[in-house]
């Protein structure tokens, strides 16, 4: 939830944001009834976000919560085909998914508390995961505008999406 510790670190999403401090009670339906118009419907009751905006995943993955929203999480084919066609053209071209392997080293889980395996979408790019970089520990995961999966250093400002399913 919005709070006067994310104003002061995060300060960008104070001024940018469609939320206000006094949305801190709300509930996620009632967060995204005030964020709902800025995303676009990809797809029956899933609704996305590409934010033109780099930011470490934690601190993404905070704020499509604050929109009542999470990180995007593919879950099949057909779902990959329709975020990739909508990924903006940007640099670098892979955008914060809301999966990682924080909580146990080599298990990729969704924010939803699935693996990857179990939400349904796996397309790994060749050599990953791969764990690290140089001497980072990659933990946190991306996907890029060719729909591959890879993991990231969590502290790297990468773009992102969020994702709003309704019910």
């Amino acid at each position: 939830m919005w709070s006067t510790w994310k104003c002061q670190i995060l300060a960008f999403l104070c001024i940018g944001s469609v939320l206000s401090q006094s949305d801190s009670n709300l509930d996620d339906d009632d967060l995204w009834s005030k964020v709902a118009n800025s995303y676009t419907e990809l797809s029956s009751n899933d609704y996305y976000y590409a934010h033109d905006v780099a930011m470490t995943w934690e601190e993404a993955v905070e704020y499509c919560a604050a929109e009542g929203s999470h990180l995007f999480i593919l879950n099949s084919q057909q779902e990959a085909d329709v975020v990739v066609a909508f990924m903006p053209d940007v640099s670098p071209d892979y955008f914060w998914s809301g999966f990682s392997d924080l909580a146990q080293e080599g298990t990729f889980v969704t924010l939803n508390n699935q693996t990857v395996q179990e939400a349904g979408y796996v397309n790994w790019a060749n050599g990953e995961p791969s764990g690290y970089y140089e001497t980072q520990e990659e933990n946190c995961g991306a996907v890029e505008s060719t729909g591959e999966m890879y993991d990231r250093i969590c502290s790297a400002e990468c773009y992102f999406i969020c994702e709003h399913v309704t019910k």
